[in-house]
């Protein structure tokens, strides 16, 4: 791997249309990835669906991305 990739995650409610490069898609991040990160923990506002954008920060990216997500457990951190 070339550690060339960043990835955003958009908030629910995010459009994507088509663009003149690929996929455009329009609205807020979570926190901490708008400008793109290469990794990121923490805990989903809300319920619903997300839009998670891999780019290449130099040509093109080959990346192997891993989500997992918990349910939280009321009382524990």
């Amino acid at each position: 791997m070339e550690n060339n990739g960043v990835f955003s995650i958009y908030l629910p409610g995010a459009t994507t249309k088509k663009g003149d490069s690929g996929i455009d898609v329009q609205g807020p991040t979570i926190a901490g990835t708008g400008a793109g990160v290469t990794k990121w923990s923490g805990a989903l506002p809300k319920d619903d669906d997300y839009i998670i954008v891999v780019v290449g920060t130099r040509g093109n990216v080959d990346c192997d991305l891993k989500v997992s997500i918990h349910r939280a457990i009321p009382g524990k951190a």
